[in-house]
């Protein structure tokens, strides 16, 4: 059976990031739940980890995740890992895809190993020591998260599409057309930047809400979603010259990917400005505080 130890950020919301994905879910938190310090030859010296975290049980259909643990920083180190940060999770099978999306998102990292879940929340120090010996570096994996190239604001404002025009005018984009669908709701406004591709501006109306909105309140959301998203320009995708070795399809479009990013981010925000509503990233993880699209 494949596991996990997932390493998150201390402010990091489980919770936030299960209901991204899973619209069954149940929290517990054990009145008996209890830290257990790693103990043995393998964790002799190692520090302290201090005042044991709250631990928390998620459920969600086929799987488990108890956390956080606080494992420490020379424990990690044992396993030949980079230990930050020293907060984590562990789960038993959920879906790899979501663990990769939460670890990307949160900016941590995963072990993956092939051993036996938790049954206990009690029960997670001693299955770490038990699987200390059959980790190594190759087992962890950070997957690094390339700059967000689309958003969805999520809004109860209906918008027409010449009131989009101005706010891709505002973040440096020409427009090469803007249309209402055929339904007489939908609507595309795309505009091209100097040297990266398009970028555009898709509204629909939604029958079935992203399962991440249900953890915000409805008053803080609506049925018109507004899709910000970029497509790169036809050269960065076969190449601009094949006959510069030194030239590289993927770094090239890393190059282009970075500088549209932020413009991405600033059209959301300016949209989620105007017509209010809440933002999701293209995982759909819900895009809180204030300035993070800034």
């Amino acid at each position: 059976m494949t596991a996990y130890l997932l390493q998150l950020p201390h402010r990091a919301d489980m919770t936030d990031s299960l209901r991204a994905r899973f619209r069954d879910l149940t929290v517990d938190r054990p009145a008996d739940a209890h830290h257990v310090t790693p103990v043995g030859a393998r964790f002799r010296g190692a520090r302290s980890p201090g005042p044991a975290p709250q631990v928390t049980v998620w459920t969600v259909p086929g799987a488990r995740i108890v956390g956080p643990v606080r494992v420490g920083e020379q424990t990690l180190a044992v396993y030949g890992v980079v230990p930050s940060p020293p907060d984590a999770w562990v789960d038993r099978p959920v879906d790899e895809e979501w663990m990769v999306a939460v670890a990307r998102h949160g900016g941590g990292g995963c072990v993956r190993v092939d051993g036996p879940g938790v049954d206990a929340a009690g029960a997670v120090a001693q299955w770490v020591e038990r699987l200390a010996p059959t980790l190594s570096d190759d087992d962890y994996f950070r997957p690094v998260a390339p700059p967000a190239t689309e958003f969805t604001v999520y809004s109860p404002t209906f918008a027409e599409p010449e009131q989009i025009i101005p706010h891709l005018h505002g973040v440096g984009v020409r427009v090469r057309s803007a249309q209402r669908g055929h339904d007489g709701v939908s609507l595309e406004v795309v505009g091209e930047t100097q040297y990266d591709g398009s970028v555009s501006v898709v509204m629909r109306r939604i029958t079935t809400e992203p399962v991440a909105l249900a953890s915000v309140p409805w008053r803080e959301f609506g049925p018109f979603a507004y899709t910000v998203s970029w497509r790169p320009d036809a050269s960065l995708v076969v190449g601009v010259d094949a006959a510069d070795e030194g030239a590289s399809d993927d770094a090239l479009l890393a190059l282009a990917r970075s500088r549209i990013a932020p413009l991405i981010a600033r059209l959301a925000g300016r949209l989620q400005a105007e017509f209010s509503g809440t933002v999701l990233t293209a995982d759909g993880f819900v895009v809180r505080g204030q300035g993070a699209l800034q």
